[in-house]
């Protein structure tokens, strides 16, 4: 049984890859689909299988962009927990950072400003 369960994890992993290459005409992945719609579990899920937490779609815009334009911090964490590059730039120019003082003035939004200065930058690298 122990067989099975390890080729399905390499299948489950390789579809997963597969599908978050980015083919599709915006260019997003099932993690920039789950960070859009709040789905943590399933964030985490990806993550699991490996999924590159920086793809950019054709916007420039990674899944922590996302989280940080939705202001959603759980989600922001494990993706910097996770390797996830704060310092990247959409195609527009705008860092995470630049998106969470520009999406609101609010307490979530200083929040997430502050743990995109605590978390230090390339930590999965």
């Amino acid at each position: 049984m122990k067989f099975l369960d390890q080729r399905r994890e390499i299948f489950n992993r390789e579809c997963i890859n597969r599908s978050c290459k980015g083919e599709k005409k915006d260019g997003a992945t099932p993690l920039h689909y789950a960070v859009q719609v709040g789905a943590l579990q399933t964030v985490k899920l990806l993550i699991k299988y490996r999924v590159d937490v920086n793809v950019a779609d054709v916007d420039g815009w990674t899944p922590l962009h996302l989280a940080v334009q939705s202001r959603n911090r759980d989600i922001a964490k494990i993706l910097l927990v996770n390797g996830a590059d704060q310092t990247r730039r959409t195609n527009g120019g705008k860092t995470p950072l630049d998106l969470s003082l520009c999406f609101g003035r609010d307490f979530n939004s200083y929040d997430l400003a502050k743990l995109l200065k605590l978390v230090p930058a390339n930590r999965g690298v």
